[in-house]
């Protein structure tokens, strides 16, 4: 609803958030805290290690 933001991804299990944004290089990453296959907090930390400029 924003025109200036795009949903580049939307993706079913945590261990799906590292490699699409790895393909996607999104600015922003909003993973939701209970997630199938990994907890949402869990990836958004490994994505801010391995990934610091994507901001989750």
């Amino acid at each position: 609803m924003e025109p200036d933001l795009e949903v580049v991804a939307d993706v079913c299990t945590g261990s799906d958030v590292l490699p699409a944004a790895l393909q996607l290089r999104p600015d922003v990453a909003l993973p939701d805290l209970p997630v199938p296959g990994s907890d949402g907090s869990d990836a958004a930390a490994r994505l801010l290690a391995d990934h610091p400029v994507v901001c989750p």
